[in-house]
């Protein structure tokens, strides 16, 4: 058998109206009671009045056989309702108007609704209660003379869970952070590549050559003495005693004047770095001109330091240990949520398969005697 093709043919879902499904709605807690509530007064339930059995029902044989009576296929009102009065012995009317009768129907549902809040059968055997509280249902129908008869599934009217007091988790106040006072904010890249171009154009007569001269003065001076002394006493002929080489205490410093010139942006950025050109030499200051420039230049482009990498779908992404994958823009979901099918589709398949052999011509005959031997080569 070969598939010829196969199709999906998409029809709507029609949704149940109210009057299809039985809702059991529970006795023991409210409906606007929210679910750890709920299952609070379940356990409450269960511990006094346990969970109902079949023989603790005063109508559970009346039920099974309304139940059984709509197994296989719906039923006319009359034959249901005689049904119902062969099993009771009495009337439909006297059944459901028994307190015994509406005292089935909310056992049955409490203990139903109670295992399914508890997650536990708590010993009991739900398919069975549930079969026996869809009789219960068909026999009260059959009364109010529905016509024809049919069983109804089951819902629970259980608390929704989305009706669940939120934890309140109150938000810290979102606070602005103080920007810091204008001497202790440090000077942006521009401002330290402007502060380099000035200083870059600096001049040779820019530099302080006091201390030098004054040096050269007394090194002369001494010189001068130590000629004279030696002429006094030419006996003595020693080596004139040279002084030590003089060397500068700040060499590379600025002057004053040089100073003064800077513009003004450039005496501001340098007194937001801390930095005194008049007691630094000049190397040194465009060192650390250079060091505040590549960290200022850091902090334009900083770089993002993976602290965790983990596979999200098919991808893998960074992800900061301790913080969500994006920011949540609700609270995280406490139910199933309302999920409904987009339709019902049917699979339908066409096939093929061979009915029968029937006889025909011949297409071919060859005659190969006992002795002979043939070859046949085939090309496409």
């Amino acid at each position: 058998m070969n598939d010829l093709f196969r199709f999906l043919l998409l029809r709507p879902a029609v949704p149940a109206t109210s009057d299809e499904v039985k809702t059991l709605k529970p006795s023991f807690t409210g409906a606007n009671t929210s679910r750890e509530a709920a299952k609070a007064d379940a356990s409450a339930y269960v511990a006094k009045n346990g969970v109902v059995r079949a023989e603790d029902l005063a109508y559970g044989k009346v039920g099974a056989a309304a139940r059984q009576a709509l197994a296989d296929s719906p039923r006319k009102l009359a034959d249901m309702v005689k049904a119902v009065e062969a099993a009771a012995g009495k009337k439909i009317a006297k059944v459901i108007g028994d307190a015994a009768f509406a005292n089935d129907e909310t056992r049955l549902a409490d203990s139903l609704i109670a295992m399914k809040l508890l997650s536990d059968s708590k010993q009991g055997d739900a398919p069975a209660l549930a079969q026996y509280a869809q009789g219960y249902d068909a026999i009260r129908r059959a009364a109010a003379g529905t016509d024809p008869m049919k069983l109804r599934p089951l819902t629970y009217g259980l608390p929704d869970r989305a009706r669940d007091v939120p934890r309140s988790e109150p938000e810290p106040p979102k606070r602005e952070p103080l920007p810091p006072p204008a001497s202790d904010r440090k000077p942006g890249f521009a401002a330290i590549d402007a502060a380099l171009g000035a200083f870059g154009r600096m001049r040779a007569d820019a530099f302080d050559s006091s201390s030098e001269a004054d040096v050269r003065l007394a090194d002369v001076s001494v010189r001068l003495a130590a000629l004279e002394k030696g002429r006094e006493s030419r006996a003595e002929e020693k080596p004139l005693a040279r002084p030590a080489a003089s060397t500068l205490a700040n060499p590379w410093t600025l002057s004053r004047a040089a100073v003064a010139a800077l513009p003004s942006d450039v005496h501001d950025t340098l007194q937001r770095l801390g930095i005194d050109p008049l007691k630094q030499s000049y190397p040194a200051l465009l060192a650390d001109l250079h060091q505040y420039r590549t960290e200022a230049q850091a902090m334009m482009h900083p770089v993002e330091v993976a602290t965790s990498i983990r596979k999200i779908g098919m991808s893998f992404q960074s992800v900061e240990d301790g913080k969500y994958v994006g920011s949540p823009s609700a609270l995280f979901p406490t139910g199933h949520g309302s999920v409904r099918p987009v339709g019902i589709g049917d699979l339908l398949l066409v096939k093929q398969h061979v009915l029968r052999y029937e006889g025909g011509d011949l297409a071919h005959v060859e005659n190969v005697m006992k002795t002979e031997h043939m070859e046949r080569d085939t090309r496409g």
